[in-house]
């Protein structure tokens, strides 16, 4: 289960690690709208800590996390645009076949 604290905005790198996109949908269709927004913002927060801190595979990790959520929970305007670069980002930093599969997907469209 995600723990998620809108005081502290920063997700733990143990939990961050053991997040998957089902635990993400599931969130999402429990949050408010404002905090369903605001889950986007934890997580960009988040990813920025860990790329700050050369904590590498969580910052990948949350920014597949990332796109995901832009591309298939909460759609804004510009979201293929957005979960392009996370996808990318992801790659950049951690080149794995989730992420590089990720990106094959975002490109392909939804």
């Amino acid at each position: 289960m995600i723990n998620i604290n809108f005081e502290n905005p920063v997700i733990s790198e143990e939990n961050i690690l053991q997040i998957t996109t089902s635990e993400i949908d599931n969130l999402y269709s429990i949050l408010t709208e404002t905090d369903q927004f605001n889950l986007f913002f934890v997580l960009l927060t988040t990813m920025d800590e860990y790329e700050k801190k050369d904590k590498i595979e969580a910052a990948a990790h949350v920014a597949y996390l990332l796109s995901y959520y832009l591309f298939v929970a909460l759609t804004p305007p510009g979201s293929e645009q957005l979960a392009l670069r996370y996808a990318e980002k992801a790659i950049e930093m951690n080149p794995v076949d989730i992420h590089k599969n990720w990106k094959k997907f975002v490109i392909d469209g939804n």
